[in-house]
């Protein structure tokens, strides 16, 4: 949780307390292989860094994030003569 907080706060619940259940679609290992990998993105935007938050956010998102089916809408459907 400590480094979901660091690097993914926006993903904990408002009134979250130490010790309470946060949901999210990534394990352990996945967010310390994420932390690793943001890391060294950080180096590189170091000098910026409302680009570093901007960056974690989507990354967090894409991810972690609950809440996939939440990131597009389909408008409309198109189907194929070919896939009939």
């Amino acid at each position: 949780i400590a480094d979901l907080r660091v690097w993914c706060s926006h993903l904990l619940p408002e009134d979250y307390k130490e010790g309470d259940e946060v949901r999210t679609c990534c394990d352990n290992a996945q967010l310390k292989e994420f932390i690793s990998s943001f890391e060294m993105a950080g180096n590189i935007f170091g000098r910026c860094p409302s680009c570093v938050a901007n960056l974690a956010r989507h990354i967090c998102d894409f991810t972690c994030s609950p809440h996939h089916a939440e990131f597009h809408k389909e408008l409309f459907f198109h189907y194929s003569a070919l896939h009939r």
